[in-house]
């Protein structure tokens, strides 16, 4: 019956579509509803919508505020997650979606990604203001875990769309907890691969000493097992900010290979102690970083044949891959963004990365999810209880809410959208993709660098047991490997 409701939907979302798209009154209709109305962010062209007459259904967006500024950043890819998550929504609106006779609106808020009761409190803001009745975030697992806890006692959904942490997989922990993107596994996964290619067999690793440094830590020996050796195991404090004897730790060990498994902030403070340090960086070590991002506020002017050969791991959407996505939908939600902020849209919309997708998917099954609670029980599908008290509100109709969420499915922006029974991770048989980027010297300055793609795993490792023929091939673009050599180096220090 569910498989019926949701295609029959489908059906009728498609028709309006296919009306939008050959109507030109409607289109312009729309545009001035967005561009004119009373209600604006401060901060953003992209309109609010206040709860004056408890006339829309909320999700809540919790998204880590921007923080990349320096010069640096034409080469990163900014965060369009807010971006991706409020087109899904208004796209909701385009195609008259409505639960309830109730139109779908989001509510945005920016956390620090360093404190958990701050997002907790951001939460608790929405839930007596918006009743929201769906999280989008947020970004880090470290609050994704306190916000998935929360959930558990809500009944709210927190759908994770950049959280990897593996211990965020059980779902006897978070109940109401479901993860879009995939989990640290698969990077130590991609790794190992990555190592028995170029026939390294140590490493040492750098990890952020919380929970997250630490399920990755345990990732990659999991995976390695006996075939890398974790010569050391260095942990950057979070408190200090800093790594006690790092170049001490380094010197010492045999491996001149270093993994760093960190987040995107934490792993720019680790390069930016290593290049005061000296010397542990190129040409003496390989780093390769599970963080794609984390150059964008290091002066690269300066830091040229430091940086020169690192490698850094990069998930990428299955549309690279000639997977099945649901290409229309990303290109109304585009169409929408290049409407509402063109001037963003011309800067950025070349770099919508797998997270921006997932953030999308997370509102799109939020919303398909509600849709067809209230088609079953219209009765108290939207209710919530004791809102007034953050620690007391429950979703009323919570039972019925994740029974949908756990069975339904559907094509998004990043393939196939169906989560396990026994655990928090989708049932992907789109797979998951990576490629890596080589730190190399620019063409156009002897002091910059410039970042190539140089590596691609040419299957899913979601099939890793089952083709043993996944492994890592390049693009056609050659590596520079650190002291801007061609030659592959070893994983140990060579006698000079």
């Amino acid at each position: 019956m569910s498989s019926i409701i949701y295609l029959t939907a489908v059906f009728f979302m498609l028709l309006t579509l296919q009306s939008y798209n050959s109507s030109t009154g409607n289109h312009k209709k729309l545009k001035s509803q967005w561009l004119n109305q009373n209600h604006r962010s401060a901060t953003s062209l992209w309109p609010s919508f206040p709860n004056d007459n408890n006339s829309y259904v909320y999700l809540l967006g919790l998204f880590l505020e921007q923080r990349f500024t320096t010069g640096t950043e034409k080469h990163f890819q900014r965060s369009v997650e807010p971006v991706m998550f409020q087109a899904a929504v208004l796209l909701s609106q385009k195609l008259n979606i409505t639960i309830n006779g109730k139109r779908i609106a989001y509510h945005v808020e920016s956390t620090s990604g360093r404190n958990v009761i701050e997002a907790l409190d951001l939460t608790c803001r929405a839930i007596q203001e918006y009743k929201i009745l769906g999280i989008v975030g947020p970004e880090y697992s470290s609050e994704a875990k306190t916000l998935a806890s929360f959930g558990n006692r809500a009944g709210l959904a927190v759908i994770g769309y950049s959280t990897t942490e593996p211990e965020l997989s059980d779902r006897n922990s978070y109940k109401t907890f479901y993860r879009l993107s995939a989990s640290d596994v698969f990077i130590a996964q991609a790794l190992l691969k990555l190592f028995k290619q170029y026939l390294w067999n140590s490493t040492n690793i750098i990890y952020q000493g919380d929970s997250y440094g630490q399920g990755g830590l345990h990732a990659l020996d999991e995976a390695f097992g006996n075939e890398v050796k974790i010569s050391r195991s260095i942990r950057f404090d979070l408190f200090t900010e800093r790594i006690d004897n790092l170049k001490r730790q380094l010197e010492e060990s045999p491996s001149r290979i270093v993994i760093v498994m960190a987040a995107g902030n934490v792993t720019t403070k680790i390069i930016r102690q290593s290049l005061e340090v000296g010397e542990v960086m190129a040409p003496s070590f390989l780093w390769i970083l599970t963080a794609s991002n984390s150059l964008a506020d290091i002066p690269n002017d300066q830091n040229v044949n430091q940086l020169v050969g690192m490698l850094m791991l990069r998930q990428v959407s299955p549309q690279a891959f000639n997977q099945l996505t649901e290409t229309n939908l990303l290109n109304e939600s585009l169409n929408i963004w290049e409407e509402i902020d063109p001037h963003s849209f011309q800067e950025s919309s070349s770099k919508v990365d797998i997270f921006a997708l997932y953030a999308f998917d997370a509102a799109w099954l939020l919303i398909l999810a509600l849709q067809q609670l209230c088609q079953r029980n219209s009765t108290n599908c939207l209710s919530f209880e004791n809102t007034s008290n953050c620690f007391k509100a429950r979703l009323t109709a919570q039972e019925d809410f994740h029974k949908i969420l756990q069975t339904i499915t559907f094509i998004g922006l990043t393939g196939r959208v169906q989560f396990h029974s026994n655990t928090t991770d989708r049932i992907d048989d789109t797979g998951v993709y990576y490629v890596i980027d080589n730190i190399q010297p620019s063409r156009m300055s002897t002091n910059k660098f410039q970042i190539v793609e140089v590596l691609q795993l040419n299957g899913s490792l979601q099939y890793n047991t089952y083709n043993s023929t996944t492994a890592w091939v390049t693009t056609g673009n050659i590596i520079r490997w650190p002291g801007q050599r061609n030659e592959i180096p070893t994983d140990y220090a060579l006698l000079r």
